[in-house]
């Protein structure tokens, strides 16, 4: 990767690659042009680049994580707004929340990002990483914090997280009553080194230099990265999720249905063979039970439904009785024949009496002894 330190107004531009950037070794490059060139052997192909802290509008807040988590991007956006020079939702914002109640927020107007990564686009690198310029400087002590000075700018960083570009030091370090030291990387100059004086400031010069952060990509400040639309990434996981749990509520539905039509089916079956073991005792039942039952019924087609109704009245009687049993069906068209095999004429008798019980027109007809048994004919009329 190469890394790219961009200049407040028209100074010179450095940069490094990954080489440089472990020992915090940066090239000058007096323009445009001349990066350009200074960087055409170079074989990176992706670039971080480090633009000026004096461009972005900073934030620091005392919020818990479940404030922050009402608040939401807009809300965030809004905390801005007093100190901002255009509208909120103008603004390139990016947050942060440090356990356990401060919340970081940078912003930059959405033009002057833009312009930025359109004028970069003319470079032969793909921009992955956008950050301010203050992450440059060494991680500073809660107590002390990091300055650099040059000729170009001067930078102070507070925290991991928060950040300065200090044009007046007479102004801006009296601000500071609660710093009484920092670690200096530079050299500053006279006027630098009266207000640290004036301020009570000790000063700790340290060799360390500015170095890129590790993985710059997934900074939080990246003006590159994808945040801006993280709540849409939610929306879209929201709706998945919801569509996921519809399909498989509607999967589980279909199981459960196909399993209860299924249980029916079978509850059907075994209430259509009893029936049946009512009618006709002595027969095994087959897979094809309907064609059993056609095979014991002689009827017309055009009077099926009134053999039907008869039989329908009937079945219960020769269900309970353990006297007789069914042998054949026959319906005329005008009456229904029942071929029954009994224990003794009296069973016979008896069945036809409860047949009349129930409404019906049951007449006995010829009986005939069969060995101990005798078989019988009771006709019922249909109309």
């Amino acid at each position: 990767m190469l890394y790219l330190w961009m200049p407040e107004g028209d100074g010179p531009w450095r940069w490094c690659n990954d080489a440089g950037a472990r020992q915090g070794l940066w090239q000058t490059a007096e323009n445009w042009e001349a990066l350009l060139s200074q960087t055409e052997l170079e074989t990176a192909t992706q670039a971080c680049v480090f633009f000026p802290t004096a461009a972005a509008l900073q934030g620091e807040y005392r919020l818990s994580r479940q404030q922050v988590r009402q608040l939401g991007a807009g809300g965030i956006r809004f905390l801005l707004e007093d100190f901002a020079t255009v509208a909120v939702e103008q603004l390139e914002v990016r947050s942060f929340h440090q356990l356990p109640d401060q919340l970081f927020v940078l912003a930059v107007p959405v033009s002057v990002r833009d312009g930025w990564l359109n004028a970069l686009g003319l470079g032969r690198w793909r921009i992955d990483a956008l950050l301010p310029d203050f992450l440059l400087l060494p991680q500073p002590d809660p107590a002390m914090p990091s300055l650099y000075c040059s000729t170009q700018q001067q930078l102070l960083r507070q925290g991991s997280y928060s950040g300065m570009a200090i044009d007046d030091p007479q102004l801006a370090l009296p601000r500071l009553k609660h710093v009484t030291a920092m670690q200096l990387i530079g050299q500053p100059d006279e006027h630098w080194q009266a207000a640290l004086d004036h301020a009570d400031i000790r000063v700790v010069p340290v060799a360390d230099p500015c170095r890129p952060p590790p993985m710059p990509q997934r900074h939080p400040f990246n003006l590159v990265s994808a945040k801006p639309v993280a709540a849409f990434q939610g929306y879209w996981k929201a709706v998945a999720l919801v569509m996921l749990t519809l399909f498989a509520s509607r999967v589980l539905y279909d199981g459960l249905s196909g399993y209860r039509y299924q249980q029916v089916a079978q509850t059907v079956r075994k209430q259509a063979e009893q029936q049946y073991r009512m009618w006709f005792p002595g027969e095994r039942i087959t897979a094809n039970l309907r064609r059993q039952v056609e095979g014991h019924r002689q009827v017309a087609p055009q009077t099926d439904p009134v053999a039907l109704k008869l039989i329908a009245r009937i079945g219960p009687l020769l269900g309970q009785s353990t006297l007789i049993k069914l042998t054949q069906l026959n319906f005329t068209g005008q009456a229904l024949e029942l071929t029954l095999d009994a224990d003794n004429l009296a069973a016979l008798e008896q069945f036809k009496s409860q047949l009349v019980t129930q409404g019906l027109q049951a007449q006995l007809g010829t009986v005939s002894p069969a060995g101990q048994r005798v078989n019988g004919l009771i006709r019922i009329n249909a109309l």
